[in-house]
């Protein structure tokens, strides 16, 4: 069976160890999805993802990434540029665009409102967030959205979800709580088993933000 699930988390950066994002992927257990674990090196994210897509063809692009302590953010704005930043081989960007012939932002088409929710009723801190970025994780989000507009047919729905770092604290239902590797396996698990329960269907009303 050809994986109908793609889910990416990133390599660690900026001299960490552990990236929370990949911890979540890395112990998944599904036999419908391919797990991809991206550098965190500009461009690079966006060719693996478009080859991976261009072979399986999946359904569903699941992404996450490494954000802001103490909250999850579900992201919903992709912006067409790249800050001054270097990645992890060193290098800035060679340009400061995603993509040259892309608009200069994206609203994710796929409605996020229900698993904010979802997410809230569980008692994750989670917001909706319109800021991702403008670094690795912001092309990946530029990429994923981009797939979407453009293989309607093949793929209905992206989410990109910024998790909170890797043994940092956090509020769950008033008591604290260590981002650890449990923890994140059980956000992720979690998280997979609503998406296979709820059909996030893409918002035809935000495509042209």
């Amino acid at each position: 069976m050809e994986p109908s699930l793609l889910i990416t988390g990133f390599e660690p950066f900026d001299g960490r160890s552990f990236n929370s994002s990949w911890e979540a992927v890395c112990r998944l257990k599904l036999k419908n999805a391919l797990l991809e674990r991206l550098p965190v090196v500009w461009d690079e994210p966006t060719r693996r993802i478009k080859e991976l897509f261009e072979e399986f063809k999946p359904h569903t692009i699941l992404s996450l990434g490494e954000g802001h302590e103490g909250w999850f953010d579900i992201e919903t704005i992709a912006r067409n540029r790249r800050a001054s930043r270097t990645d992890e081989r060193g290098s800035l960007p060679r340009v400061g665009f995603n993509c040259a012939s892309g608009a200069p932002s994206l609203k994710i088409t796929t409605e996020v409102e229900k698993l904010h929710k979802h997410l809230l009723s569980k008692g994750y801190p989670v917001r909706i967030s319109s800021d991702a970025g403008n670094f690795i994780c912001e092309e990946t989000l530029y990429c994923i959205e981009s797939l979407l507009r453009e293989n309607r047919e093949t793929l209905k729905r992206v989410l990109f979800i910024h998790l909170p770092p890797f043994e940092t604290e956090l509020e769950i239902n008033e008591k604290s709580t260590s981002v650890d590797k449990k923890f994140l396996e059980s956000f992720a698990s979690g998280l997979l088993r609503y998406l296979d329960s709820e059909i996030l269907i893409p918002n035809r009303s935000q495509e042209n933000f």
